[in-house]
């Protein structure tokens, strides 16, 4: 599955939705979507994933990355609808512990 990025809101807030497979090979898009996004946040960044089967290493680094630029600036990343692989994902690497979710 390619991977497709959409911008949007989330009520007042800017909203990445991912569908697709999130891996090494496909990091591009994603990177270029988060570096476009990142300078309209005010507040809070939400990501979409409850489309996303599959996320490997690489594509969790531009995650994290992102999560820690926001955060260094007193702004904030909020998965949203992760799905059931995704979950699992946050939950074995407890980054479920930090980034919060909803």
């Amino acid at each position: 599955m390619t991977l497709s990025i959409h911008t949007g809101l989330h009520g007042v807030h800017p909203c990445l939705s991912i569908k697709g497979s999130c891996n090494q090979r496909d990091l591009e898009p994603l990177v270029r979507a988060f570096k476009e996004i990142l300078p309209k946040v005010r507040h809070s960044l939400y990501l979409r994933l409850s489309e996303v089967p599959y996320m490997d290493s690489a594509a969790l680094g531009v995650l994290i990355s992102n999560f820690n630029d926001l955060l260094r600036q007193n702004r904030r990343l909020v998965i949203l609808e992760p799905s059931k692989e995704v979950r699992r994902l946050l939950s074995t690497t407890s980054l479920d512990k930090i980034v919060p979710i909803e």
